[in-house]
């Protein structure tokens, strides 16, 4: 079964995209920068086939720790943990922090889509989906 990471604090996005999963994937969904982290330090190299990752991150903060926290954090710890294999999906519409985020882990080397959530379809989600199962890990 492929296994995929949604990283999405706003509960109503974390639904529209399960709700567009199909059967065969497995999504663990981290609501906060710091619960994002921590999956990517236990599930390092090639847990995942597929990361869907947004930047702010604010809204269902599980400590005061996670307060500065946000979604370049996360970036972080995936270029230090995650499998170059992995594609990443970046949904964020912060349109100033988002490109960074992109950058960054294109030039570590990940294969990135990047679509705000506003333009992210059911089809759009499907095919990038469809791409991440060619990347399954073993």
């Amino acid at each position: 079964m492929t296994r995929i990471l949604i990283i999405e604090d706003d509960p109503q996005r974390e639904a529209r995209l399960r709700s567009w999963l199909p059967a065969d994937i497995h999504a663990v969904v981290a609501t906060s920068a710091g619960k994002a982290i921590g999956i990517i330090s236990r599930d390092c190299g090639s847990v995942y086939a597929g990361i869907v990752l947004d930047f702010d991150l604010q809204l269902r903060r599980a400590a005061a720790s996670e307060l500065h926290l946000c979604g370049h954090d996360v970036v972080l710890a995936i270029i230090e943990h995650i499998s170059r294999d992995t594609q990443i999906l970046v949904h964020s519409e912060n349109t100033s922090q988002s490109p960074l985020m992109v950058r960054s882990l294109r030039q570590a080397g990940f294969d990135v889509t990047q679509i705000p959530m506003h333009l992210l379809t059911v089809d759009s989600f499907s095919a990038w989906l469809a791409e991440v199962g060619t990347n399954q890990p073993e």
